[in-house]
């Protein structure tokens, strides 16, 4: 019987899904496109307000880990409103990542793990308000896509991570913490002073 995700250890979780590089694959923006679609066809305008593609996936030419990260913006939501966008949410096959609840701002969800085995496309989701810092990871992508050198920088520290790091997920994603951090403000920086 497949186990729920949320039901796993962190020792299960990394032992379960690895942590793997693999080479860019174009296909990535139209995984993410169709994704895209049916997140705005199924929650409506009012509720996603701007769908983003970010993380490695959103950045051409970068070795990533093949899971389809997306930023949605949400509006202030009654309880009444709540309910319905996490019952949306879990009719396209979204389940609240609660492993993860301590350490975020705002709700993160998951789709297409399977711990029976079978590949399925990952996507993680992480919805929240505009004015969430989670928004902040835009200025990081878009920062290693117009400076191919920092890109390649943050590759090969993943490449590393993931060698060193290959069952412990937390310490692969605790590990690039600081270097993110550090682009992320010298991004946001030049974005707001128009210079990126």
């Amino acid at each position: 019987m497949d186990k729920d995700i949320n039901h796993l250890s962190a020792e299960e979780f990394s032992h379960l899904f690895p942590v793997e590089i693999v080479p860019y694959n174009p296909a990535w923006v139209d995984v993410f496109e169709k994704e895209k679609q049916l997140l705005t066809a199924t929650l409506s305008s009012e509720i996603a307000l701007l769908v983003e593609h970010f993380g490695s996936t959103a950045v051409p030419g970068l070795a990533s880990k093949p899971i389809i990260d997306i930023l949605l913006e949400v509006p202030p939501m009654s309880e009444s409103q709540n309910q319905l966008f996490l019952s949306r949410m879990k009719s396209i096959g979204y389940v609240m990542f609660t492993r993860v609840f301590d350490r975020l701002s705002h709700i993160m969800f998951a789709k297409g793990y399977n711990t029976s085995g079978e590949h399925i496309q990952i996507f993680h989701l992480h919805a929240g308000q505009k004015d969430d810092s989670l928004w902040d990871r835009l200025y990081f992508r878009d920062y290693l896509i117009a400076h191919p050198e920092t890109m390649k920088e943050y590759e090969l520290l993943k490449l590393q991570l993931a060698g060193k790091y290959k069952f412990d997920r937390d310490n692969y994603s605790y590990s690039k913490t600081e270097y993110i951090i550090n682009i992320t403000k010298k991004a946001k920086s030049l974005a707001l002073n128009g210079t990126i």
